[in-house]
């Protein structure tokens, strides 16, 4: 990690907090991940953040989320005279873009802090996040995800180590961040005008911060704020995670070349995907001599990122194309 400059004079102005979950035909998992949020949000003295709300966005056309909040809400009161709120908003457009932006729009919050619907939130959220926030001046900051599997997975899973946490220095400048636990100071967010491309259905976390970073706010990490998700066995099958692996690098292609179009750039991108797919045809082939399944799924999980990464180059060019015939029509 390169060194970081002086961090600016820390804020001392209170923040008002809206944690945000964002849900789709959980009930179970939106009881669970609400009632850790109020365990966990709670200001140590002299803390400089309160918990003002809680904000639910239901993504289900059906609106099928509304009795499950008004349960938590009724369980949560009576509440101090100030003290949060547990805030419905229904967002019937599909898609998690559509529900984060909603959240942004609607937030009532300084900051926005999000979890999602398979996570809990453990002791030090969100005040690690909003401690960095105050101290570095960031508008976005990060914490770490910790997968805990419902079932005991594969060796194959497990030697893959695709879940592993992400490590990064406390405090520590970040290029991007995961939505999955984010704070965001939604006055810098909201003066440069950012919001959650809908052109990126996956992937919407990767091109949001870099285009925060491109607006010229600062990210930022704190390893003091973990949360933990939870997976199921669904997720740990090789088809699912070769499929995440292509969309996910399909987006983080687009992304770049959304920011820097220039032939360099995609001159460079391809040959990042080309090299991919011959480490991932050379690995597999080790994997298939060697007898070992983790290293056969670490081929295919690099051949699904070319395929991503060309996928994107793809998408991107017939973008371009389609603007340049606009134009001249």
């Amino acid at each position: 990690m390169t060194e970081t400059p002086d961090s600016p004079e820390p804020s001392r102005r209170c923040r008002r907090v809206t944690l945000a979950i964002l849900t789709f035909r959980r009930p179970d998992e939106l009881r669970r991940a609400v009632r850790s949020m109020l365990a966990c949000a709670v200001p140590e003295p002299g803390a400089r953040w309160v918990l003002h709300e809680i904000l639910v966005v239901d993504n289900n056309p059906d609106g099928s989320a509304r009795p499950v909040v008004a349960e938590l809400a009724a369980e949560a009161h009576p509440v101090p005279e100030g003290g949060p709120t547990i805030t419905y908003r229904h967002e019937p457009t599909p898609g998690i873009v559509a529900a984060r932006n909603r959240a942004l729009s609607d937030a009532a919050g300084d900051v926005l802090v999000f979890l999602d619907d398979d996570e809990v939130a453990l002791p030090g959220w969100p005040g690690g996040l909003l401690d960095v926030m105050a101290e570095t001046g960031a508008a976005l900051v990060g914490g770490p995800v910790l997968s805990e599997f419902l079932e005991p997975p594969d060796d194959w899973v497990i030697e893959s180590r695709f879940f592993a946490n992400r490590q990064s220095e406390h405090g520590s400048v970040q290029s991007w961040l995961r939505t999955g636990n984010l704070a965001l100071d939604l006055d810098e967010i909201r003066t440069v005008g950012l919001r959650f491309d809908p052109r990126y259905p996956h992937g919407e976390d990767a091109t949001f911060s870099l285009l925060a970073a491109r607006s010229g706010l600062e990210l930022r990490w704190s390893s003091t704020a973990p949360v933990k998700e939870l997976v199921g066995p669904e997720r740990t099958t090789i088809a699912w995670r070769r499929t995440r692996h292509r969309i996910s690098t399909d987006a983080w292609y687009r992304a770049q070349l959304d920011l820097d179009p220039s032939l360099a750039t995609q001159a460079r991108l391809l040959a990042t995907a080309g090299s991919r797919l011959v480490q991932g045809v050379a690995t597999y082939v080790a994997g298939v001599v060697a007898q070992r399944l983790a290293l056969r799924y670490a081929g295919l999980a690099l051949m699904s990122q070319a395929r991503g990464g060309l996928d994107g180059l793809a998408a991107h060019r017939r973008e371009r194309a389609d603007l340049t015939a606009s134009a001249g029509g």
